[in-house]
């Protein structure tokens, strides 16, 4: 997803991202921190495409399904800065 966003294919990234994302959802016994890192690397591309509303909601969806996580909240501080 990176590489794809880095070469301006910033749609398939995302596309990329939720596929991954929502397979890894589906499995069971998919540990809350698993969950939780795709919710920040799907964030964080949001935010470095201009989107910092989807950015927090792709984060406060994380913290829903990953209450406390320390990434999560860290990136959702620095959203607001």
């Amino acid at each position: 997803a990176r590489w794809l966003e880095a070469t301006g294919h910033v749609g398939e990234a995302r596309h990329l991202l939720r596929t991954a994302a929502d397979s890894i959802a589906a499995q069971h016994g998919t540990p809350a921190a698993t969950r939780a890192w795709f919710a920040l690397r799907r964030a964080d591309l949001e935010r470095r495409a201009g989107h910092p509303g989807a950015a927090a909601r792709l984060l406060r969806a994380g913290l829903h399904t990953a209450p406390g996580d320390a990434r999560l909240m860290q990136a959702l501080a620095r959203l607001a800065v």
